[in-house]
């Protein structure tokens, strides 16, 4: 992979270092990204990018089920604590499992988004090279 001893201090590569990009310490995130998306698109056989887009539309849904699930977490606790300060017991009561039970919907709907992801996410990587002789 380093044939001379002047390797690059920061790089990507594949892993048979076939395509190694090298960059510079003050390289920007979106020069980065272009690096490392031409080295997957070298490693795999379908160009990942779909798959990129798909994940980071999962990612802002699972940040939004989770805000959901920490807003009715924070109303039930609100709620227990109000049922301790003489609140009607029944009335109270009805209201936690009712909360409970979107929470357990929202768990639900994220568990299933992720299934999902990991069903669809599957692409496979292009055979490796085969390996060369080390030079004697």
């Amino acid at each position: 992979m380093f044939p001379t001893n002047d390797a690059e201090h920061l790089f990507v590569a594949t892993t048979d270092g076939s395509l190694r990009l090298p960059l510079e310490s003050d390289t920007s995130r979106s020069e980065l990204c272009s690096a490392m998306t031409r080295v997957l698109c070298q490693a795999y056989k379908k160009d990942p990018s779909t798959l990129f887009k798909e994940l980071h539309a999962l990612a802002d849904q699972l940040d939004l089920l989770d805000a959901q699930i920490k807003t009715l977490t924070d109303k039930r606790a609100a709620l227990m604590e109000s049922r301790g300060a003489g609140a009607k017991g029944g009335d109270a009561k009805k209201k936690v499992e009712a909360l409970d039970a979107q929470i357990a919907g929202l768990q639900k709907q994220i568990a299933d988004k992720n299934a999902a992801f990991q069903k669809s996410s599957s692409i496979e990587l292009k055979p490796a090279a085969p390996a060369k002789e080390p030079a004697k």
